[in-house]
């Protein structure tokens, strides 16, 4: 009688059920080592990013504090050289340093930085601007004329004492009844965008280019107490009238809203005070001619106002990271500090 090979059969299904064994370990292995390979993989990623992330916040604050550097470069240049906060335009003993142009960019170990000196009597005060200044403010911003009309005569009603609306302004009466009521303020301006509570003054137009065109430095109260201008006047002792705007200061854009100027009359002022500041009428009249100057010169000046807007902005990794910061000074040679910062611009626009 022959004997049944069933131990040679077992060990052969133990060999299987082992080798079956060896190929679970082995996916298990290999699920393992994917797994880890994905977290490895993404702790890689995050650690680029961190490093990204630190790298950009280092470079942001270098950039930041290089700002805020070339805003005070700027108010030393001011304090330092009479010259460029004359009352009237004079020489400049420094080609670099100039008001109302780009001034060189500057800046060690990489840093750029950009500064930008612009005088605020280049911008209609609308504190202290009369009608007829207020009106060249808004021309040429698609208004007819009866909606400018309504703006200046309600900019004139919202900053006066008194309850009694122009023909075409607004008082207390006209807010109140408003579907969000407030009351008209009948005091001077705080900030530009203040605007935006007067009637006829809507969004589009303030952000249109109304908002660059204007400014509220100073405002009549502080005029008056800190600037010696007497009351119910518009012009300083030092003679800078802000029923007119400087013509050293003024911006392209209002430039073209002047009477008879054309395009061409813009870029001969513009290109010409890149070099130097505009002194005398017989100057105008070669810029531009004589039939756009007797109409305008109501509206120009070749004073200054004491009030200037400093801009700095920093720029690291080539232009790639940018901080911009400025301030809104009023300069005054004769006081102890030379200076008062007005406003802190902590997010300066570029010019």
């Amino acid at each position: 009688m022959k004997s049944a090979p069933a131990p040679r059969r077992a060990a052969g299904s133990a060999r299987r059920v082992l080798r079956d064994r060896r190929g679970v370990a082995l996916l298990l292995v290999l699920w393992v080592l994917a797994f880890l390979s994905i977290i490895v993989a993404e702790f890689c990623r995050s650690m680029r990013t961190e490093v990204t992330i630190a790298h950009n916040y280092r470079q942001m604050t270098q950039a930041a504090y290089s700002a805020r550097a070339g805003v005070h470069m700027a108010l030393l240049e001011l304090v330092r050289n009479p010259a460029l906060t004359a009352a009237a335009p004079g020489a400049v003993d420094s080609e670099d340093w100039r008001i109302n142009v780009d001034i060189p960019a500057t800046g060690p170990n990489g840093q750029n930085i950009t500064i930008r000196i612009d005088n605020e009597g280049g911008k209609v005060n609308i504190n202290l601007a009369d009608a007829a200044l207020l009106r060249l403010a808004v021309t040429g911003l698609g208004l007819t004329d009866e909606e400018t009309d309504i703006v200046v005569d309600a900019i004139m009603d919202w900053r006066d004492k008194d309850d009694a609306h122009r023909l075409h302004g607004a008082e207390n009466d006209y807010y109140q009844a408003l579907p969000t009521p407030y009351p008209c303020k009948n005091g001077d301006f705080d900030a530009v965008s203040e605007l935006l509570l007067v009637r006829g003054v809507t969004p589009a137009l303030f952000h249109g280019g109304l908002a660059r065109r204007l400014t509220v430095h100073p405002s009549r109260a502080t005029a008056e107490k800190e600037l010696g201008l007497k009351p119910g006047a518009a012009q300083l002792p030092d003679g800078f009238d802000f029923r007119k705007i400087s013509i050293n200061a003024a911006s392209a854009e209002l430039l073209r809203a002047l009477p008879e100027w054309d395009d061409q009359m813009v870029e001969a002022v513009v290109a010409y005070r890149q070099e130097q500041d505009i002194r005398s009428a017989s100057e105008m009249v070669t810029l531009i001619g004589p039939k756009a100057y007797l109409p305008s010169m109501q509206y120009l000046d070749f004073k200054i106002s004491p009030y200037f807007t400093v801009t700095a902005f920093g720029e690291m990794d080539d232009g790639t990271i940018r901080q911009g910061v400025g301030a809104v000074v009023r300069v005054d040679l004769k006081s102890r500090q030379k200076y008062d910062t007005v406003q802190w611009l902590t997010n300066a626009a570029a010019p």
